[in-house]
């Protein structure tokens, strides 16, 4: 098993939008009504994403054929109150599930870390659904605790 970790480019756009959506339709409970222009605006925000030097689209590829996926982006909250004004945010980690088990998630991560770390940024989060078990086992046994939770009210 060759794997390698590589910046998304054009020729990936297809397959990070196939696995955004694919995540998107595993973590979807059905409550909330999506936009007639779903595709098409997921397609926009994925290509603003990947011109933006304030995110990293990185795509797992064994013997170039791409197996898995991680967003993440640097986040500016310049507020004050903390010592250093950015984060990094995780915003979406997908491994094709024949790939699964096979540490490329991990390896996803540790370059996303490496990068991060490398730009002085002092920690990571990350969100998903907390139907999500198998993220909430996955995040737990790479160092990430629950710092907070989102509550949801329909009105």
């Amino acid at each position: 098993m060759t794997i390698t970790i590589e910046q998304a480019t054009n020729e990936d756009f297809p397959i990070v939008l196939e696995w955004t959506i694919k995540l998107y339709h595993h973590e979807d409970d059905g409550k909330l009504e999506v936009s007639e222009c779903f595709r098409s605006n997921l397609e926009k925000w994925l290509s603003n994403l990947m011109h933006d030097n304030n995110n990293l689209i990185l795509v797992a590829k064994e013997n170039k054929k791409p197996c898995g996926l991680m967003i993440s982006s640097i986040v500016i909250n310049d507020n004050g109150f903390l010592k250093s004004p950015f984060k990094g945010s995780i915003d979406i980690l997908w491994v094709s599930k024949e790939y699964r088990n096979r540490k490329i998630a991990s390896m996803l991560l540790e370059q996303t870390e490496l990068c991060f770390k490398s730009l002085g940024v002092p920690y990571i989060e990350c969100n998903f659904v907390s139907h999500n078990q198998e993220a909430r086992e996955y995040w737990k046994s790479n160092g990430f605790e629950t710092v907070s939770e989102t509550a949801r009210k329909f009105i």
